[in-house]
């Protein structure tokens, strides 16, 4: 139904959520540190917006914002954050299809666990 109508799933708009808190963390957008919780990844890369990925053994935070929006961010498109105002970001994202893997992976835990 919410194909027919054309919503975005609620999944898909917690993940351009996240994103976009992203963005506004790594741009100093908001009074978050992100020296306490991101670490820049490989420079060798052609893409060096993208983070280390946080390990985790516990679901409970996995699941939390840092780890899974990393995870999520590293998946989208590098031209992405090349973009530099908040606005032109969130266009960019509303581009994107909805089953782009920066809006599915980990999207799912009601899977993990069957």
């Amino acid at each position: 139904m919410i194909e027919h109508v054309g919503w975005e799933s609620l999944a898909t708009k917690r993940a351009k959520s996240r994103l976009t808190m992203m963005l506004k963390i790594t741009h100093g957008l908001v009074d978050i540190q992100q020296e306490q919780h991101l670490v820049a990844g490989d420079m060798r890369t052609r893409d060096n917006n993208k983070f280390w990925e946080i390990a985790t053994s516990k679901d409970a935070y996995k699941y939390s914002f840092y780890p899974r929006t990393i995870r999520q961010w590293n998946k989208r498109p590098p031209d992405i954050t090349a973009i530099p105002s908040l606005e032109g970001f969130k266009a960019m994202l509303d581009r994107l299809p909805a089953d782009h893997p920066a809006f599915t992976i980990l999207d799912v835990a009601a899977n993990h666990h069957e």
